[in-house]
């Protein structure tokens, strides 16, 4: 897992939770955007609120631990908020509904728990974050398919995957064999390529998926016969490569 770490209050606590992630074999950057999610730790500066916002317009999940500071907008506007007490848990669930509050204290001041018990915590509370947020996003998307009226079953699921990409393209992030899935989705089924452009279209997708069929051919072996518009090598297909996250020759780290 990769996690961007956003420090507005540096302390012992960040010092261990770092040590910890990474000793476990996790990836701990302070830039960046092709990351898992972001971990904001600390008061809620205008940097912070700024990190928080530009993750939200990328689709990042966003993890907030206020450390006893408050506030509203960082709140509601936080993927989920991590505490270290059980009062400032209740505070801050009423303060925001419908974001939820995680409690996972802080070993360098109690014997409540231990450093392993920590990372535990930690570790299930990213987990649960990513598999809600990639849950929602996955929905969203069937629903906007949905309310086009697309019924044909073949065509549903290419789109649903072309939108997909298109959200990975958003978190400057695709991986090379979420590429390799979508030609084997392109290979093994026929559609009518004129309702798919169409579609496209509609969709305003037809430019993007022009880029990045250029993209899928260089990376995963598509050929023209399958491409439903006719592929484009230009700025945005330049784009798209720059984002695209390959296994390194030993398989152990991703690299862009």
């Amino acid at each position: 897992m990769k996690i961007r770490f956003f420090i507005s209050s540096p302390n012992d606590f960040v010092e261990l939770l770092q040590q910890q992630l990474e000793e476990a074999g996790h990836t701990v950057v302070y830039e960046g955007s092709d990351v898992d999610l972001i971990h904001i730790l600390g008061a809620p500066t205008y940097r912070a609120k700024k990190i928080m916002g530009g993750a939200r317009s990328r689709l990042i999940p966003v993890v907030w631990s206020p450390m006893r500071t408050v506030n509203k907008w960082m709140l509601h506007h936080a993927t989920a908020v991590h505490v270290w007490g059980r009062h400032e848990q209740e505070h801050l669930q009423k303060l925001a509904k419908n974001t939820t509050v995680f409690l996972i204290k802080n070993p360098i001041v109690t014997n409540d728990i231990t450093k392993r018990g920590l990372l535990a915590g930690i570790i299930q509370l990213y987990d649960n974050i990513l598999k809600k947020h990639d849950t929602q996003i996955r929905s969203n998307i069937e629903e906007r398919i949905t309310k086009m009226g697309e019924t044909e079953e073949v065509l549903h699921q290419v789109l649903f995957e072309f939108l997909y990409i298109r959200y990975l393209f958003q978190r400057h992030a695709i991986p090379v064999d979420a590429l390799r899935n979508l030609r084997n989705i392109m290979t093994a089924n026929n559609y009518n390529e004129d309702d798919m452009e169409t579609l496209l279209k509609r969709l305003k997708l037809h430019d993007f998926i022009a880029s990045l069929e250029k993209v899928i051919e260089e990376e995963a072996s598509l050929t023209e016969g399958f491409e439903p518009v006719p592929a484009l090598d230009n700025r945005l297909t330049k784009k798209i490569r720059k984002v695209i996250i390959k296994e390194d020759i030993n398989n152990e780290n991703p690299t862009t």
